[in-house]
């Protein structure tokens, strides 16, 4: 019996590292990306082809057809200065001496537009510990909230994006009616209210396009109190 146990083992082992294997193959011939996300860009790429009316494995998209494909995988870079400069600084890199892209060099494209990425939020890590005094974890948890501000934009923060933008590094705030009680949660209005506050400093400022950039904006929001809020919701609703 502990032959047959350890002969499973053996057989089960031997499957995890050829199923590793395999995975690690097609994440490097998919330059880093998931099958679905592969799957995403694909579908993106053939239907921008399909309205232009081409088609076929090698098909190259010009520079017109790919500004409205960017404008689907990329979406940041409508509303953000440095995302459009890291993006025309891959583009600039792989594209062929028409301007146009293939889906593979279109990959080689987005990898290199989000490893810019990266390398933008690891220089922007100092900033965020100096100016908001969070910890390692911390400044990781506000710096995945970024990716989902220039991923979604700011009219599709979610209540839950808001709240830890909010209290992210001090679980608590003073209670707005009562300093004895403390706050750990935005209301779903407060959250809210919030959002528009982050939507009428990115009009006026402009958006928040660089770690520096977010960081500053978080700054304000979370001087906002949450009384504040409450009078701006009441003002909306009178």
């Amino acid at each position: 019996a502990d032959a047959d146990a350890r002969l499973d083992f053996e057989a089960f082992r031997r499957v995890v590292i050829s199923c590793r294997f395999e995975a690690r193959g097609r994440l490097r011939a998919n330059l880093g990306f998931t099958d679905v996300e592969m799957s995403e860009f694909r579908t993106l790429f053939n239907e921008q082809a399909s309205m232009d009316g081409m088609s076929g494995e090698d098909v190259s998209l010009p520079p017109a057809s790919l500004q409205a494909l960017f404008c689907k995988i990329a979406p940041t870079t409508q509303f953000s200065y440095e995302a459009r400069e890291l993006l025309k600084k891959a583009v600039s890199n792989n594209q062929d001496k028409s301007g146009g892209l293939t889906f593979r060099k279109l990959i080689e494209v987005m990898r290199m537009y989000q490893d810019l990425f990266e390398d933008e939020l690891s220089a922007g890590t100092p900033y965020v510990k100096e100016t908001l005094g969070f910890s390692g974890c911390e400044v990781q948890e506000f710096l995945d909230i970024f990716l989902e501000y220039l991923r979604k934009g700011v009219d599709q923060m979610t209540a839950e994006d808001m709240n830890t933008l909010y209290f992210l590094g001090r679980q608590e705030v003073p209670h707005p009616l009562d300093y004895k009680q403390e706050v750990r949660q935005l209301t779903q209005a407060q959250a809210m209210q919030l959002r528009t506050n982050m939507a009428w400093q990115q009009e006026t400022l402009g958006a928040a396009g660089s770690v520096r950039k977010f960081v500053n904006l978080a700054k304000k929001l979370r001087e906002i109190e949450v009384t504040v809020l409450d009078n701006e919701i009441a003002a909306a609703q009178s």
